[in-house]
């Protein structure tokens, strides 16, 4: 009875610890890459089974791609860490040389025409609150003619939202024009997006800020473990749910295809300034890169899917609860938990002693329809013959990873259920741990009781009785 205690109570806190485990590795930005494959596996037989998600109403959202918006502009040159020779300055006097050589340009660089993005600008600043929000995933790094313009028609604009980055080095890029913006940078693994961040540190992403603005809520950091919202716990790192796919918006019969201006600048001319404020009426507006396959673009678990609308999908998760942990999470993980940790701490296998049972009571039931039905035994044996299926059982058996296995089943049902996949590789690794400080313990014990138990049969030393 007491060892039964025993094993129950550890089972218990060892479930305890791997859950507070799991919602910390939840939490953290980078899948592994192992556990990429089975990710993308459950959530394709998802959508198999429960169908995809509800798309949002297509007459709230606008897409607008500036892939055909281009215009060319030097790059200065960069005279900061430059070391300049006694003959590059030969040509000129010291102080003026440095000047000459800083109006040089080291090339040039294309990038989103910003007289096309200022004149739609001015279009929306004639009824300022007509749109709901725009989200403007553009880089506004090195300056353009047309910069004037643009910053004035941006600071009178409102509800308009466009990034900062980190470049190659993680040193914080900022854009040209100070107004309202969100870090727009998220983690893949060997270029495949899985799991989005909403907050680096205290750095806010983009769809962050705009679910913020649009709904009044905050997200906030609560202890070193959890994060609150709504004045919920939610993931500050989660797998998306992409309700809005690259086909729904830029292939023709798509969703969202009829509020998809593929060529920006020809739509302006096509339109009236009422009529453009019309069909942005009320509207998300989505402005970037979608056809441009050289830049930002990502594979992901829906296909490959330009960068605003991952930074779209963002927001609709959170907008849905996505990232919400719920009550069933932590029975789902516990209880599983729980089983493996009986597993692990009784002196039994059970799972293999139960598959073995499985197996026996397989074949003994084989055995009897065999003895009384002829066909069905000429049956199961050409079967058997072709397909090992007793013996194919019993080498699965043997060779099976059984606590991958059986947090490979917790994380699908996790998945499935409640859209959060746990992190098996890690888990493993912990309980390979445990197994081994278990093995450690066992040896030492198994050394002091051989040490007792032969110090015990050493013989005592005789004594002999002297008479006076």
């Amino acid at each position: 009875m007491r060892v039964a205690i025993r094993i129950l109570i550890t089972s218990i806190v060892n479930a305890f610890i791997m859950v507070c485990i799991s919602i910390w590795l939840l939490n953290r930005p980078a899948v592994h890459n192992d556990e990429k494959l089975l990710i993308e596996k459950t959530a394709s037989y998802k959508v198999r089974l429960f169908g995809e998600s509800a798309k949002p109403a297509a007459d709230g959202l606008l897409f607008i791609n500036v892939s055909f918006d281009k215009e060319i502009i030097p790059i200065p040159m960069e005279l900061e860490g430059m070391e300049l020779t006694a003959e590059d300055l030969a040509l000129f006097d010291d102080e003026e040389g440095v000047n000459a050589l800083s109006g040089f340009s080291q090339g040039t660089q294309v990038i989103t025409d910003r007289s096309v993005l200022a004149r739609f600008f001015a279009i929306l600043n004639k009824n300022p609150n007509n749109h709901r929000y725009i989200l403007c995933d553009i880089l506004f790094e090195n300056p353009s003619d047309h910069d004037l313009l643009l910053k004035e028609q941006l600071k009178k604009l409102p509800n308009v939202l466009i990034p900062f980055w980190e470049d190659e080095n993680d040193v914080l890029q900022y854009p040209l024009f100070d107004v309202t913006s969100g870090l727009a940078t998220y983690t893949a693994v060997d270029n495949y997006f899985i799991k989005y961040q909403l907050m680096d540190d205290t750095l806010k992403t983009m769809p962050l800020v705009m679910y913020e603005a649009l709904h009044q809520q905050q997200l906030r950091k609560k202890g070193n473990l959890f994060y609150q919202m709504n004045d919920r716990s939610v993931f500050n790192n989660f797998i998306l749910n992409l309700r809005v796919r690259t086909d729904d918006v830029i292939k023709e019969g798509g969703t969202y295809h009829p509020n998809y201006w593929k060529f920006f600048g020809a739509t302006l001319d096509l339109y009236s300034d009422e009529e453009i404020l019309e069909l942005t009426k009320g509207k998300i507006i989505v402005i970037g890169d979608f056809e441009d396959t050289t830049n930002d673009y990502h594979q992901t678990l829906a296909g490959d899917m330009p960068g605003p609308l991952i930074l779209l999908n963002a927001y609709l998760a959170l907008v849905a609860g996505d990232n919400i942990i719920r009550d069933g999470l932590y029975l789902i993980l516990f209880m599983g938990f729980f089983l493996i940790s009986i597993e692990l701490f009784h002196p039994d296998d059970l799972l293999k002693n139960g598959y073995t049972r499985l197996t026996n009571w397989l074949q003994g039931l084989l055995k009897k329809i065999k003895t009384r039905n002829v066909l069905l035994k000429s049956l199961i044996d050409a079967a058997d013959k072709q397909l090992k299926f007793i013996d194919s059982i019993n080498d699965t058996v043997k060779k099976l990873p059984t606590y991958m296995g059986v947090l490979s089943i917790i994380s699908i049902a996790a998945y499935l259920l409640l859209n959060n996949h746990i992190n098996i590789f890690y888990l493993s690794l912990y309980i390979l741990f445990v197994e081994n400080v278990m093995k450690y313990e066992k040896k030492v014990r198994s050394f002091i009781t051989h040490k007792k138990a032969a110090s015990l049969t050493t013989e005592p030393a005789t004594s002999t009785k002297e008479y006076a």
